[in-house]
C-alpha cells in the first residue's frame, strides 16, 4: 500500500507463502522468555518511533506515519529473512 502497485506482486506472495499466518503463529507459540524480548524491542521501536522529532528520512519522503510495531511484526520479518535465506 505504502509503495504502491509495483510491490503488489510481492506483497501477494508474502501473503500466498504464509508469512503473516506464520508470524502469528510463532508469536502465539513462543515460549515466555522469548516473549519477553520481542516485547522489550518492541517497547524500544515504538519508543524510538515516538520520541522522534523528525521522522526517519524513508517516512519523510512517503509523508507516512507507521502504525505501531507488534510481536507479530517482528516475527513476520523473522519470516521473511528465513523464506529468503531459504531460497538462496
Amino acid at each position: 500500500e505504502l509503495l504502491g502497485a509495483s510491490v503488489l506482486p510481492s506483497d501477494r506472495e508474502l501473503w500466498r507463502i504464509g508469512v503473516p499466518s506464520l508470524a502469528a503463529r510463532l508469536a502465539r507459540n513462543a515460549d515466555a522468555e522469548t516473549l519477553a524480548l520481542v516485547d522489550a524491542y518492541v517497547e524500544g521501536v515504538n519508543a524510538a518511533l515516538a520520541a522522534a522529532r523528525v521522522p526517519p528520512p524513508e517516512f519523510l519522503l512517503l509523508r507516512h506515519r507507521p502504525a505501531p510495531w507488534t510481536r507479530e511484526d517482528v516475527f513476520a520479518v523473522g519470516a521473511m529473512v528465513a523464506f529468503d535465506s531459504a531460497n538462496n
